[in-house]
């Protein structure tokens, strides 16, 4: 009998074992998935970056290339470089140019006119008569 106990309790620790190890490797999984995941997004931006210039970081370093190979030409040899140059802003437009004019004369005032009273008409003035009392209200048990 204490044979077949001690082979039970043996067969418990070796599942537990197992069952820990699995554990363990399913943790590792998710660790490494985590990484890949992070990897493969960064690879993708940088490859979106390389093929839409003016986009993301690689348009910058095209930036950075054509101004240091732009300083080291002579102005004068260089027709792109007269082309680059930054022109300035234009005045800013008045508000006629933008139709934002105002009205072409001032608003007025206009007064109001008196108006004469008007004659009532002459109708025989009747006694008023007594209102009749209201009802008594009416009284609503409890309903549910």
């Amino acid at each position: 009998m204490t044979n077949r106990v001690s082979r039970t309790t043996d067969h418990r620790a070796l599942a537990a074992l197992a069952r820990d190890a699995a554990l363990a490797r399913i943790g590792r999984a998710r660790v490494m998935l985590l990484i890949m995941a992070v990897v493969s997004t960064a690879l993708l931006a940088a490859l979106a970056s390389a093929l839409l210039p003016g986009k993301s970081l690689g348009a910058s370093r095209k930036t950075v290339t054509k101004r240091a190979t732009a300083a080291r030409r002579s102005p004068s040899t260089s027709p792109r470089h007269r082309s680059s140059t930054i022109l300035p802003m234009p005045a800013p437009a008045g508000a006629a140019a933008l139709g934002l004019d105002g009205p072409s004369q001032a608003p007025t005032a206009v007064a109001p006119s008196p108006t004469p009273p008007s004659p009532q008409p002459s109708a025989p003035v009747q006694p008023a008569q007594p209102a009749p009392a209201p009802a008594p209200p009416s009284v609503v048990s409890g309903g549910s």
